[in-house]
């Protein structure tokens, strides 16, 4: 049976969530004058800093940026001795690529040039297969010639596309709140209901894909919309999407009901 997405109203927006970070800008930031961990951006990509990680030797300087799961972090080394930024991501333990760059190139080009032009294949792979074999959902990969759509220092973004009753809007929005505001969320996190032309509504929550796995887990205890495989069957209509953030104008949303 195939799943699809009626044409969609104008979102209406009803929960924004922008965790508190550290003021840092990218306008005039020195990578030669970094002394220590506090020089550096709070939070990039993946997660916020690990300070511990700090490392400075003869000029050079490292760090890393810890995800929310397991084995998920960014590593940067600046150094100016080979005049080389080396940069490296994983995701659950799965390589999301490295760049190496020269040191004239600001950190935040070499990070949107060097690894997101187009969103990890082999996470997008993961993701599919890990949410896919645990919960009743659908994962839509990023096309191969769509561009990602991502931005400094949240990252990739994808939206988790809820199909709810009309009358589940009040409920839907006490509950996504609810998760705002009693779980320490590292990443940002919109809500939208959108009405559809056949009466139906779908909620669009969107957040980092660094902060996907979580907020899944988040609302399959809370919500029940998202349901392991184990649970009582959802009917193939009730199902969510995750979809690559801003893709729901450009595809048609399919999924398959087991």
């Amino acid at each position: 049976m195939t799943l699809r997405l009626p044409g969609l109203s104008r979102a209406i927006p009803f929960a924004r969530y922008a965790p508190r970070r550290k003021p840092f800008s990218w306008q005039g930031w020195d990578p030669a004058r970094v002394r220590s961990a506090a020089d550096l951006p709070p939070y990039l990509i993946l997660g916020p800093l690990d300070h511990s990680s700090f490392a400075q030797s003869d000029g050079s300087w490292s760090a890393r940026w810890q995800g929310v799961d397991h084995d998920t972090h960014l590593d940067v080394a600046w150094q100016p001795q080979s005049t080389r930024w080396s940069v490296r991501q994983t995701w659950r333990g799965e390589q999301g690529g490295f760049a190496l760059f020269d040191t004239k190139v600001p950190l935040d080009r070499v990070i949107m040039q060097g690894l997101y032009t187009q969103f990890p294949r082999r996470w997008d792979a993961a993701a599919k297969s890990q949410f896919e074999s645990r919960y009743q959902l659908t994962v839509i990969e990023q096309p191969a010639e769509a561009y990602s759509f991502c931005g400094m220092p949240d990252g990739a973004f994808r939206s988790i596309v809820v199909p709810i009753a009309a009358g589940a809007i009040e409920s839907s929005q006490r509950w996504i709140q609810d998760v705002i505001d009693e779980e320490p969320l590292s990443y940002p996190v919109a809500a939208d209901v959108r009405p559809a032309d056949d009466g139906s509504c779908f909620v669009f929550i969107t957040l980092p894909f660094a902060g996907l796995a979580q907020f899944l887990g988040f609302m399959r205890n809370r919500f029940g919309a998202v349901r392991f495989q184990i649970d009582p069957p959802l009917p193939a209509k009730s199902r969510p999407i995750v979809i690559p953030a801003g893709l729901e104008a450009k595809l048609a949303l399919e999924g398959t009901a087991s």
